[in-house]
């Protein structure tokens, strides 16, 4: 004796569509699809820009702030 094999089981299995609803079919089976890497910048120019900025804002105050204590002795 030999078990069914998958080929004999879908002979033997009748095919059933319902009247009303969905149809679910699971021959196309959806398979992850890779893409290429999307290379991202660690840090945007608008940022570094920022950051400048605060940087130099930090160096003025910094300055003013030992002007400020030089002015008072």
């Amino acid at each position: 004796l030999r078990s069914p094999t998958m080929a004999d089981k879908r002979e033997q299995m009748p095919f059933v569509l319902p009247k009303a609803g969905l149809v679910y079919s699971k021959q196309n089976v959806l398979s992850p699809v890779m893409c290429k890497p999307k290379i991202m910048p660690l840090k945007s120019a608008s940022l570094v820009k920022q950051e400048e900025a605060m940087r130099q804002a930090a160096i003025l105050s910094r300055q003013q702030r030992v002007a400020q204590r030089a002015a008072d002795q």
